[in-house]
């Protein structure tokens, strides 16, 4: 039987690393014995988690039983030597990682194994998990503004005779924190995008033993590591951050401004009271509320007008749900 190259591909890549055959030996009967996957780290880590899911699909795919062995040891080297100086006849499988195949080779004068000759590569998946620092710093902003929210509003209902100016000044410092956030976003959703993609269009069929469909999904996500750019734009980015998060600080911040006009120093009886305590100095206090209405007003609309953008642009995408 002739080693099906592609297909060996299409199944290992699950591992999200790189399986290797020593030096494997192009039989044409091959395979005609069971397998063994070697995973260079301890029992119950992310790579055996991998390798368990990958093995099954495997070994239905070559007609042979795959039978995992955990040869831990040297951050990895331990059992990717073993391979390495196993008989080169394509019954012994490594997983190997970056660290296990790049970075040992760098890191020691000596490494056990040459990684560039001693293997023969069967995949080299191009799956890459969201970076966790882009989550953080998207929750760090949002904290950000919750805290600062807060602040505001301990200060402007301390006593009856504070000012609400705190109120109003928390405002513009949340917009702030939104453009902030939006601007870190369009970046986070250019690994969340591929990553979907993936897991919609590669993993997704996998696991299902539905076999992997070479389709526009690769060419698009070829196209994306080769020229990268942002999937959304400036404006997309803000009003998906203000509908899923700050469009709530804003409803508090407004609620907490005009309950603060309506019940402080003493329960509201005429307009002309509303004026007189929104008045900042100089400043009319109908212009305060009228700006405060045209602020709050003009974050709804780009709310609105973002969310129809994004559904004509997922109508238009049709089944590349994950790329912007």
């Amino acid at each position: 039987m002739k080693l099906p190259r592609r297909n060996l591909l299409h199944l290992a890549a699950g591992a999200a690393a790189l399986p290797a055959v020593s030096r494997i030996a192009r039989a044409q009967t091959w395979p005609t014995q069971p397998m063994t996957l070697v995973v260079p780290f301890a029992a119950g880590g992310g790579t055996d988690v991998v390798a368990r899911i990958v093995a099954p699909r495997l070994g239905e795919f070559l007609g042979q039983q795959v039978v995992i062995e955990n040869v831990g040891g040297a951050g990895g080297m331990t059992g990717s030597n073993r391979v390495a100086r196993a008989a080169p006849d394509g019954y012994q499988i490594v997983i190997g990682v970056t660290g296990t195949h790049a970075q040992n080779q760098s890191l020691y004068t000596r490494p056990l194994y040459n990684a560039a000759t001693d293997f023969e590569p069967r995949c080299c998946a191009v799956c890459r998990r969201i970076r966790p620092r882009w989550r953080t710093r998207l929750d760090s902003t949002t904290n950000w503004a919750v805290v600062t929210t807060g602040i505001a509003l301990s200060a402007t209902f301390s006593s009856a005779e504070a000012s609400p100016l705190p109120m109003v000044l928390v405002g513009l410092i949340v917009s702030v924190f939104l453009l902030f956030e939006a601007r870190r976003y369009r970046y986070f959703n250019v690994w969340r995008a591929r990553t979907r993609l993936l897991e919609t269009d590669f993993y997704a069929p996998m696991i299902r033993g539905e076999g992997i469909r070479v389709a526009g999904w690769t060419e698009l996500l070829a196209k994306d590591y080769c020229d990268p750019r942002y999937h959304v734009s400036f404006a997309r980015a803000v009003g998906r951050r203000l509908r899923r998060t700050y469009a709530w600080i804003f409803v508090i911040q407004a609620v907490a401004y005009y309950g603060k006009l309506a019940i402080h120093p003493a329960p509201l009886a005429t307009l002309a009271d509303l004026w007189e305590r929104a008045a900042i100095g100089p400043i009319p206090g109908g212009l305060i509320v009228a700006a405060g209405v045209l602020f709050h007003g003009a974050w709804a609309v780009l709310a609105l007008v973002t969310y129809r953008i994004e559904i004509a642009s997922r109508r238009e995408r049709r089944s590349l749900i994950a790329m912007g």
